[in-house]
This record gives C-alpha cells, sequence and structure tokens, in this order.
C-alpha cells in the first residue's frame, strides 16, 4: 500500500484535494476501477489467512495502516496519539507488518495518525475477512463506504467540527454513485462501512434485508426497513433480488440526499449519498436514459450561486441589449430583489428538479411552468416595482394578500 495526493470528484465539478490509500496484491479490489482512490482499495482475505502488508510512505505526511478486527501490533498502540513509533511511518519510510486474519467479518481500516484529520482527508477503506466455511455464498458483493465532506469557500465550524455538506457513497455524491447491478433471484449482499464522523439510517427500497453487525456473521441476522449505521461501524445488508426495478439505496436522514444542503436549507433532490441497486436487464437499459439528464442537471446545482451573472456593465450607446438574470435554485429566487433600467429584458433560469413559475402578483404577466434548465424572459418598459411569486411554492396570507415563501421583486428605474 501506499498514498497518494490527488484531486476528487465527489460531485460534477465539484473537486476536492484528498489524500487517497493505494493498494496492489492479492486480495486487492478496486472499489472505483482504479488503485488510488476514496476509499481505497478493499482488501479481502479468508479466515485464518497470514496477511503480509508493506506499506510505503509515498507522502509528505507520516501515516499508519490500521485494520479494524484483532492482530498483534495493535498492542503497540500508546501515546497522545495512540500510535508507537513502531508503527507509525515517516515520509520515504516503509513498514511490513503482517497477522492471521480473524475473526471473519467487515470492518473498516483507516490512517490512525491524527485521526480526525486523515480520515477527513480520505484516507479508509472496507477490509473483509471471509468465513472459511460459508455455505450460501453470494453472487453479487457490492460496497457501500459513507462519508461526508465540508466543500466551502472558506472554512466552516461548529466549535471544533467542521459543517458538512456534501455526502457521498463510495467518494461520489449522486448521480456520480455507480449503480449495483443484479440479475433476478441473485443472491446479492451490500459491505456498508461507515468512514465519517456523523450517524446515517440506510434504506433500500423494495427490499427488507436481512442485516447483521459487520463481526456478528450471518446467524444474528435480522429483517431491516432502515439500518443505523455509527462512525466507524460496518453492516452487512443480504437478500435475494426477487424484484425487477430500479431500488434506491439511499441515507434516510433527508438533508442527507441533496446537494450541498445547509442549515438554510434543503439543496436539489436527489443529490448526495444516494445509489441504486437495479436488478433485470430491462431496467439497466432504462437507467442509461435517466443518468445523462441527472448528470446534467446535477452539474448546474454545482456552480456557485455567488458567481451568478446578474446583469453586465455596458457602454454608454448599449442600450437596447441591456439584460440581467435570476437565479431559481434551492427553491428561492437567488435575487429577491433586482434593479434595472427600463428597456431591460430579465430572465429566469430554473436550477431547480422541481418546476417553478415566475408569477407577477397584479396579474400582468405569468411564465407557466419553467421546468428544471429552462428559462423565461420578459423586458420591463414601464419604471415601476412588479412583485411576483412561484405558485407551487409560495402561499398567501389571506389578512393582508402578500405572498410569502419563494417571492421577489424587479425595480425598474427611468434610464439614467
Amino acid at each position: 500500500m501506499w498514498v497518494q495526493e490527488r484531486s476528487w470528484d465527489l460531485h460534477p465539478n465539484v473537486e476536492k484535494l484528498v489524500w487517497a490509500f493505494c493498494a496492489e496484491g492479492d486480495g486487492v479490489e478496486y472499489v472505483n476501477e482504479e488503485p488510488c482512490s476514496v476509499p481505497g482499495p478493499t482488501i479481502r482475505v479468508t479466515k485464518g489467512d497470514l496477511v503480509r502488508l508493506t506499506f510505503r510512505n509515498t507522502h509528505t505526511v507520516a501515516h499508519t495502516a490500521h485494520f479494524h478486527g484483532w492482530h498483534p501490533f495493535q498492542a503497540d498502540m500508546n501515546g497522545a496519539e495512540l500510535v508507537s513509533e513502531a508503527m507509525l511511518v515517516r515520509p520515504g519510510a516503509e513498514a511490513t507488518i503482517e497477522w492471521i486474519a480473524e475473526p471473519a467479518g467487515t470492518f473498516i481500516y483507516h490512517c490512525h495518525f491524527q485521526t480526525p484529520t486523515h480520515m477527513d482527508m480520505g484516507m479508509y477503506g472496507a477490509f473483509i475477512v471471509e468465513g472459511a466455511d460459508e455455505a450460501d455464498p453470494p453472487d453479487e458483493e457490492f460496497i457501500a463506504v459513507l462519508d461526508e465532506w465540508a466543500v466551502h469557500e472558506s472554512p466552516e465550524y461548529v466549535g471544533n467540527f467542521p459543517v458538512y455538506n456534501f455526502f457521498t457513497i463510495n467518494g461520489r455524491s449522486f448521480p456520480l454513485t455507480a449503480p449495483w447491478i443484479a440479475e433476478p433471484d441473485d443472491h446479492v449482499r451490500i459491505h456498508m462501512v461507515n468512514a465519517g464522523f456523523e450517524f446515517h439510517a440506510m434504506h433500500l427500497h423494495g427490499y427488507t434485508p436481512d442485516s447483521w453487525e459487520g463481526v456478528a456473521g450471518p446467524r444474528y441476522a435480522v429483517p431491516t426497513d432502515v439500518r443505523e449505521i455509527a462512525p466507524g461501524q460496518s453492516v452487512v445488508l443480504d437478500f435475494v433480488a426477487e424484484r425487477e426495478g430500479v431500488w434506491l439505496f439511499h441515507d434516510h436522514v433527508v438533508p442527507r440526499v441533496t446537494a450541498a444542503s445547509t442549515g438554510a436549507g434543503f439543496g436539489a433532490y436527489p443529490r448526495g449519498m444516494l445509489t441504486a441497486l437495479v436488478v433485470g436487464e430491462t431496467y439497466v437499459d432504462a437507467l442509461g436514459t435517466v443518468a445523462p439528464e441527472l448528470l446534467a442537471a446535477a452539474a448546474r446545482d454545482a456552480v456557485d450561486p455567488e458567481a451568478a451573472h446578474v446583469g453586465h456593465d455596458h457602454d454608454e450607446d448599449d442600450e437596447v441589449d441591456d439584460a440581467a438574470t435570476v437565479r431559481m435554485v434551492d427553491f428561492a429566487f437567488a435575487t429577491p430583489t433586482l434593479t434595472v433600467d427600463a428597456g431591460t429584458t430579465v430572465t429566469w433560469i430554473n436550477y431547480d428538479p422541481a418546476y417553478h413559475t415566475v408569477t407577477f402578483d397584479d396579474g400582468s404577466a405569468d411564465s407557466g411552468q419553467v421546468l428544471a434548465g429552462e428559462s423565461w424572459s420578459t423586458t420591463f418598459i414601464e419604471p415601476g416595482t412588479y412583485n411576483y411569486h412561484c405558485i407551487p411554492h409560495s402561499v398567501q396570507d389571506p389578512d393582508t394578500n402578500a405572498w410569502r415563501g419563494m417571492v421577489g421583486t424587479v425595480l425598474v428605474e427611468e434610464r439614467s
């Protein structure tokens, strides 16, 4: 194993600098079809195997490779960092460790030096120790490593805790998450690992799989609708794919299946910690027609609203083509009050997944339904105050007749 510092695509147009675990050798399975990724490659062995791991630190920062489960070098863990000099691999150095793999189960591995920072940089992966005598091995196995990310123009914290606003499965936010493909009646197993610092509540549509704590094994399985998973915990979901279709798999903490959701409100949906189980060839073909639309919408979500074009500087003789833009994003008009000169054409662009309207309070103009990705324009000839609202996302006060919710105003001034 080694470490690579690289840029990682969390979401269309959203990149994050990460420290990625890399691996090659026996028992190594690439989660994202490459040796250096977030999460790192899955390491799969069988109970009783002698595991020999050589870790070469090619990075500029000291690291460790810590595997959950039992192994003898855990006994060396001590000190403030809970890492002894024997375990710490400094830049340019390497270390070889070996142990007998036990017990059987699904575990996490991660860097255990300056752990909060290094795990937040993406240094983790799944470690699977298979039982040597399983009677009914699965036909298809999938990995779901969960995490959350803080992506802001400037750091945001609550105390010393980052404000997370992107949520991922296997390092990707939907729709970049890879769907899982299964044949009808396949025995399917999903290994879930929570590499983040928040609790999640994972739900699979269409099925109530058996689940068990990663180290407990099938004999402790219980039917599950929503399965909670704590930081560092591993959980296995097990079921037979009896029903064809496209079945969503997502966190039921709803803000985590939206784009860059914050305390100010939900982002675009569906995004975030979500993927799909696809059962049956018919539905694999159907998914291919949906994905391009989702990718296009997600790319629009990822644009910084603060960088939106809200008018332009013009020459003295550029009076006819004056224009301004209002983004409809996160179920709000991004420029609640827009001031323009008479003769300006204003365009509203919908960046949300739901349709909106631009309906003037006095009934003088109405856009009709502006669908996701579409726009509507009108030119303001006469000076005045033009109040407007979105019909499905606003409400009229019965006492004052004023509209509340998704509302906006255009102030039109005499051309100077």
